[in-house]
């Protein structure tokens, strides 16, 4: 069985879906190509890798919200598992896939932690929002009371 894939982009302030969206990075910049519905291509730009942010869909959903909502890279989580309540921010480590990375201890300090989510899948995650159109809802959501 193989997951679908799919990807998002960050760029200009605002999140790009796919299908929309057509990619491939050349030597030093990506090129995203902007599709109709029948595939014909609308619009083709060059993007320098500073200004543009590709995240992949992890092939899960978060619970809770009707249409169900993949979990894309960048996505805010929260997990209940039997060892606790997890909160953090997807990211793809080359060791161990996509993990779970929340940046502050429970007394609000700074400290990068993170667990593989693959173990984790089976509670399923809440989507609460992303880091690039939610910059500070990690830092409030590890907010000491």
């Amino acid at each position: 069985m193989s997951r679908e894939h799919e990807y998002r982009v960050w760029y200009a302030g605002k999140m790009i879906y796919k299908p929309e969206l057509e990619w491939c990075k050349t030597k030093d910049k990506y090129m995203i190509r902007l599709l109709d519905d029948d595939g014909f291509v609308l619009a083709t730009t060059y993007y320098e890798d500073e200004e543009f942010l590709l995240m992949q869909y992890l092939g899960l959903y978060g619970i809770g919200k009707e249409p169900r909502q993949k979990i894309f890279e960048s996505d805010i989580v929260q997990v209940q598992t039997s060892s606790g309540m997890f909160t953090g921010e997807v990211r793809y480590s080359a060791c161990d896939g996509y993990c779970l990375v929340w940046p502050y201890d429970d007394m609000g300090e700074e400290k990068e932690d993170a667990i593989p989510i693959a173990g984790m899948a089976y509670y399923g995650f809440e989507i609460l929002g992303n880091i690039h159109e939610q910059p500070t809802l990690l830092k409030e959501l590890h907010a000491v009371s």
